[in-house]
């Protein structure tokens, strides 16, 4: 049958190739009967005058070969509008001629109009017995649809065969799709229907195809519906994916049908992980820019979405308040959270840390000045250096200067007390089990110290104040009541440490299998 219409199909074509080849000589002429209308010149007289025999001849060929081949009156439809076109133009010349000088053509002029009008109806024709033939002669769905290109082929020549056209076509759709109704296989089925429903889109209610596609659809509907139970039971992404698409298609074939849309909402919870974070007092909340640099890191199954409202009142620190919370937000719950509870605390408390340093006052005494001027360090070596250099040659500058030295000791008395805090992701997403998927340290510190300096030397070197706190070192209780006043920044530190976190979010594989 494919051969048949291949045959078809190759000798339509040529004859249509052949006419727009034969056609040169026409294009030619409109060029050159368009530029003869604006202004008649020699060259393109002379031109036009050989060109035109030409186009003449060509055109009556191609009128008379149009009966000689099953599909030859499509040469004069792609054709035509040419002619017309040049027909158009030498209708404008007076007389039926064009002249220069002495000279002139008497030009043929024609209204091709009815020639197309008529060559169109006979295409149709040819295209839609074509098309039946194809029909006739196979035997099986694929063979009888390549018809519907023949048939699509009359219908741009005219619409006189139409809706003979759409009942040939409503039967073939009608025909498999009731052969493939008898299947057991579901995409048997499933073409079925939709060529019941293609049959009706071509003659509404055709036969009873509108009633034998309602018997099918509750058929098509539970055979989805049972294959996305069987791929919600894989607790994989992907299959959990696949199974709240057939879920949703099985609500498709029929509406609501049983409760597909519930286990595809159920699904739909499990597959995404709603991240909230939660800050030292149980409130949950949303950090600003959050959102943006968790989801840029994460895959897309990682969500952190706006919505908060169902959390008010709750104490998502206390996990006795999970399934509350589960409940009312209706979808799978991922938390990040600090576990104050599991702080631990390390005292840091050692020997008091002595220092000491010399410290220098440098002065300069000019020649027959009694009193010595303070200067800083890099005066004093610059003119020490010029002294010792006279001094060295046998030469008194006069000048002198001097260093007054003594020795600072500084004893500094520390403690301190660091707190690592849990910051954790939590996995509710089955309240009644939660499970923590992932920790990591956040580091407080609590330090108190005391500083005494002492100076011993010359009273010119001596700092102008000493450091002298007289006062009690914390003890590690105190210092650990003053960490747990400070607040505990859950959103800064997730941002710090985001890549870890979007890491271990995307570890999360478990998917909540439907009942």
């Amino acid at each position: 049958m494919k051969k048949v219409f291949s045959c078809l199909l190759i000798f339509c074509f040529a004859g249509i190739f052949t006419g727009v080849f034969a056609q040169e000589s026409v294009k030619e002429a409109v060029e050159l009967a368009d530029k003869l209308s604006n202004k008649v010149k020699k060259g393109t007289f002379n031109d036009f005058k050989e060109v035109y025999v030409k186009a003449i001849a060509e055109i009556d060929k191609i009128i008379a070969d149009a009966p000689n081949s099953e599909f030859g009156y499509d040469a004069i439809a792609a054709n035509a509008p040419d002619w017309i076109e040049l027909n158009n133009i030498l209708a404008t010349f007076p007389e039926g001629k064009i002249v220069f000088k002495e000279e002139s053509i008497d030009l043929h002029v024609v209204d091709y109009k009815p020639v197309l009008a008529d060559a169109k109806i006979k295409s149709c024709d040819a295209y839609f017995a074509a098309g039946k033939k194809i029909l006739s002669s196979a035997s099986d769905y694929d063979g009888q649809y390549e018809s519907f290109k023949m048939f699509l082929k009359a219908n741009e020549y005219g619409d006189h065969h139409k809706d003979e056209i759409l009942n040939l076509r409503a039967e073939v759709y009608y025909n498999e799709a009731v052969r493939l109704s008898s299947s057991t296989d579901l995409t048997d089925l499933k073409k079925s229907v939709n060529l019941f429903y293609d049959s009706n889109k071509m003659v509404d209610g055709y036969k009873d195809n509108k009633a034998k596609r309602e018997e099918l659809s509750p058929k098509v509907a539970e055979a989805v519906y049972q294959q996305a139970v069987l791929e919600s039971q894989t607790e994989t992404l992907e299959a959990q994916q696949k199974a709240y698409d057939l879920f949703i298609e099985s609500g498709q074939w029929v509406k609501d049908y049983k409760d597909s849309r519930e286990k595809a909402d159920m699904i739909s919870a499990g597959m995404e992980i709603h991240v909230f974070v939660v800050d030292k007092n149980g409130t949950v909340f949303l950090p600003q820019k959050f959102e943006y640099e968790l989801q840029s890191k994460t895959k897309k199954h990682v969500v952190t979405p706006g919505e908060i409202s169902a959390f008010e009142g709750l104490d998502m620190n206390n996990p006795a308040n999970y399934s509350a919370a589960v409940k009312k937000y209706g979808k799978g719950i991922v938390i990040i959270k600090a576990d104050i509870s599991a702080v631990k605390y390390d005292y840091q408390a050692g020997a008091p840390k002595v220092t000491t340093e010399t410290k220098n006052y440098y002065t300069l005494k000019k020649r027959d000045e009694k009193e010595e001027e303070e200067i800083d360090e890099q005066t004093y070596k610059a003119s020490k250096k010029i002294i010792d250099f006279g001094i060295n040659n046998n030469a008194d500058p006069g000048d002198r200067v001097f260093i007054y030295t003594g020795e600072l000791t500084r004893t500094v008395e520390s403690a301190s007390v660091t707190a690592d805090i849990p910051v954790e992701i939590w996995d509710l997403r089955n309240p009644e089990k939660p499970v923590k998927v992932f920790q990591i340290e956040l580091y407080q510190k609590r330090t108190d110290s005391k500083t005494v300096e002492t100076y011993d030397g010359d009273v010119r070197a001596q700092p102008k104040k000493l450091t002298v706190e007289n006062k009690t070192i914390a003890t590690k209780e105190e210092l650990i009541a003053g960490i747990k006043t400070q607040e505990v920044n859950v959103a800064a530190f997730v941002k710090s440490h985001i890549n870890e976190f979007a890491a271990e979010l995307d570890k999360i594989e478990y998917r909540h299998p439907v009942k």
